[in-house]
């Protein structure tokens, strides 16, 4: 593997000029901070000779004479490289690497590494200069020996050597080498703890990194690394947003649409929505238009159902084939208020979501599996999707679950197991599982009836919004116990 150095080495044998090249800026060891080093630590420096050769040491002694100042001998480099004389670039560089000036040294190693004297790299001593700069605390120095050891150049491949340099560099707050840590604990869970990761993204949320805040935003939201905390995460969304970020706007959205443990606001939800759906963000299309159809009801905030423009808004998305956006167009073809009832395409729409790994599809598609509607009854493929929704984490899977489990879908009758699946998603707040909940506890399924029971997940049922819930409240306020009429209405 070679680096993806500035230029060829082929270009470098045919005399290509270093064009535009900068080479590293040192931003950790200055050429004014190195004089001051060497003045002030000269003890603990090593010897020039360590990582010079005396031929470089002696052809810079005129150079250093004239022009001690290592800013000078950096411009003098760079000015000899726009001009394609290598050479005195070679030893300018060198005269400021007497300096213990990082820059000098890092350019001094990227020229021999590049064959640019002689045409023939010189790895090995290249590394050493490397090092050297590293070992006087040169910040692209680390990131130079860690991209090395990452992909395996001038070094063999070594991924955990590789975190080292870039956990340095992270220290010092480079926001390159704390994307590298954050993106190796994705993939790697056992590198770093919940709570490393999370401290990696606050410190690049200080540098103002939009990816960081709704990285972090996730973490509060959820309880990863932390303790759920959603004020903080709306915070960190807010911010993001402030960055005209559209993610952190669709986030919150969701959010302000969803979480009951907060004070919805679906007016303000839209909003951010709409600007989203305006710059093409195909899951704001989507969402809104969920949103905006028969399937929520807004009117109380103002908000009227347009299931004309609802269903425009999720074909735009469909365009940019979102898979959420299959599972949204599936649940139209099976509305009145949608395009036309058409359990064809809607079957059609929930397989090309579950295809494309879209969890609300694949619930869509396992409820069509369960009832035989629009395809054959096959309660094993609709089982086997509704588990593959819960290994996502999909809360309505874990109703489903729960669902099957209560009903013997395909499955033996089991109320302890649906239990646990309905507190799950009911901790979820999802409001057909409270009902449940209330219903099991009503007519004593798999327990002993408990009419207090009942009335508590009757009543969580009806503040998350769930109309059988609120129906049988009303009925137990009204005559002392439950619509017996109604009871089976589940």
């Amino acid at each position: 593997m070679t680096r993806p150095i500035k230029i060829t080495l082929l270009a470098i044998a045919l005399g290509a000029a270093f064009v535009g090249y900068h080479g590293y800026s040192d931003k950790t060891l200055s050429p004014t901070a190195s004089n001051k080093l060497q003045d002030t630590a000269s003890a603990s420096l090593p010897p020039a000779t360590e990582f010079l050769t005396d031929e470089e040491i002696q052809s810079s002694l005129i150079m250093l004479n004239e022009h001690p100042d290592p800013l000078d001998l950096l411009n003098i480099g760079n000015n000899a490289l726009s001009e394609n004389n290598y050479f005195a670039a070679y030893s300018a560089f060198s005269a400021a690497a007497q300096k213990y000036n990082t820059t000098a040294i890092i350019k001094l190693a990227e020229l021999l590494e590049m064959g640019a004297i002689g045409g023939k790299p010189e790895i090995d001593r290249a590394l050493k200069l490397y090092n050297v700069a590293f070992d006087l605390g040169s910040l692209d120095a680390t990131l130079i020996l860690a991209n090395f050891y990452e992909l395996g150049i001038n070094v063999p491949e070594n991924v955990d050597k590789a975190s080292h340099y870039y956990q340095i560099a992270a220290n010092k707050g480079n926001s390159k080498a704390i994307h590298w840590l954050i993106e190796r604990a994705k993939s790697e869970p056992a590198f770093a703890s919940q709570e490393q990761v999370l401290a990696w993204n606050l410190s690049l949320v200080d540098q103002g990194d939009a990816l960081a805040m709704i990285d972090a935003a996730n973490a509060y939201y959820i309880g990863l690394g932390t303790k759920i905390d959603k004020t903080t995460s709306i915070k960190l969304l807010e911010k993001a947003i402030q960055a005209d970020n559209d993610s952190a706007r669709v986030m919150l959205a969701t959010i302000l649409l969803d979480d009951h443990d907060i004070q919805t606001d679906p007016v303000k939800a839209t909003e951010l929505l709409s600007i989203s759906a305006g710059n093409n963000n195909p899951r704001a299309q989507a969402l809104l238009g969920n949103a905006l159809s028969g399937f929520n009801d807004y009117k109380e905030f103002g908000i009227e159902p347009d299931n004309e423009l609802a269903f425009k808004l999720i074909e735009k998305a469909l365009d940019q084939n979102l898979p959420l956006a299959h599972g949204y167009a599936g649940d139209f073809y099976l509305a009145s208020f949608g395009p036309g009832v058409d359990l064809k395409k809607a079957v059609e729409h929930f397989e090309e979501g579950a295809k494309l790994g879209d969890p609300k599809s694949m619930i869509g598609l396992a409820l069509r599996l369960k009832s035989g509607t629009g395809i054959d009854k096959d309660y094993d493929r609709a089982n086997q999707l509704i588990d593959q929704a819960i290994s996502m984490n999909f809360p309505d899977a874990i109703f489903q679950k729960g669902f099957v489990y209560e009903k013997g879908a395909g499955v033996p009758v089991d109320y302890a197991k649906a239990m646990e699946y309905y507190h799950k998603a009911a901790d979820l707040n999802i409001s057909s599982a409270a009902y449940h909940l209330g219903f099991m506890y009503e007519k004593g399924l798999g327990l002993i009836v408990d009419t207090n029971k009942a009335l508590e997940w009757y009543k969580k049922a009806d503040e998350l919004g769930d109309i059988r819930a609120k129906r049988k409240l009303d009925t137990y306020h009204k005559n002392g116990s439950f619509d017996v009429k109604n009871a089976c209405d589940h």
